[in-house]
C-alpha cells in the first residue's frame, strides 16, 4: 500500500493510475467510488475536496486532515467490461 504525508493546511491533487491493469484487457474506466476513512470513521467529505476521472485514472483533490492521523483513501473503479479494480493509499497528516 502506498503512503504519502501532507500537512493539515495543504490542498493538492493526487492521481490513481489504473493504466497497466486496464490496458491488458483494453478496458476503460466508466465510473468510480472514492472514500477516505480514519479510525473506522468515514471522513470522505472532510478529506476529498473534488474528484474526476479520465479513461485510465482517477484524480482527487485532497484537503484538511488532523495532525497525527492516518487516513485510508480507497478508489474503486468500474470498467466498460464490467470489471472492478481497487487501489488504496495511506495519507499521513503531520504538521511540520
Amino acid at each position: 500500500m502506498d503512503l504519502f504525508t501532507k500537512q493539515p493546511s495543504e490542498k493538492f491533487e493526487i492521481e490513481f493510475d489504473f493504466l497497466q491493469a486496464l490496458t491488458d484487457l483494453g478496458e476503460l474506466i466508466v465510473s468510480y467510488d472514492i472514500t477516505a476513512v480514519t479510525k473506522d470513521i468515514d471522513s470522505t467529505d472532510d478529506i476529498i475536496d473534488s474528484s474526476r476521472q479520465s479513461t485510465t485514472s482517477v484524480f482527487c483533490t485532497i484537503k484538511n486532515g488532523i495532525d497525527g492521523f492516518r487516513y485510508k483513501i480507497t478508489i474503486i473503479v468500474y470498467t466498460n467490461n464490467g470489471n472492478t479494480y481497487e487501489h488504496e493509499v495511506i495519507m499521513k497528516v503531520e504538521d511540520a
